[in-house]
């Protein structure tokens, strides 16, 4: 309990994980724009072979192949699916989406 304008003193080790912690988000918004980057690649190369840009099979599996690992890891199925629901989300998140009527492939 602190008195009047005295703030706690925060452990050392607190700080640390946070910092860690600040450390890995950080890391984890860097890789959803690499994939990104990816992406507009693979939309750009599929654009000019006049190939469908969706491919709702490999998002299928890729999702599965996310749901296993995520379980062997003790992420659970339920929540990395959602995670990876969200970084496909991601990948046509800022307007810069090709719009046609083949579909997106962001895997």
């Amino acid at each position: 309990m602190t008195h009047g304008s005295e703030q706690p003193t925060v452990p050392a080790q607190l700080l640390e994980t946070r910092h860690e912690l600040d450390r890995l988000d950080r890391d984890l918004v860097e890789l959803v724009a690499r994939r990104r980057a990816q992406v507009r690649r693979l939309w750009a190369w599929k654009d000019a072979c006049g190939l469908p840009l969706r491919d709702a099979e490999r998002e299928a599996g890729l999702l599965a192949r996310a749901e296993e690992l995520g379980a062997k890891l003790g992420l659970g199925r339920s929540a990395t699916r959602t995670l990876m629901l969200a970084v496909l989300a991601a990948m046509h998140d800022d307007g810069t989406t090709p719009d046609d009527d083949r579909g997106r492939d962001t895997t």
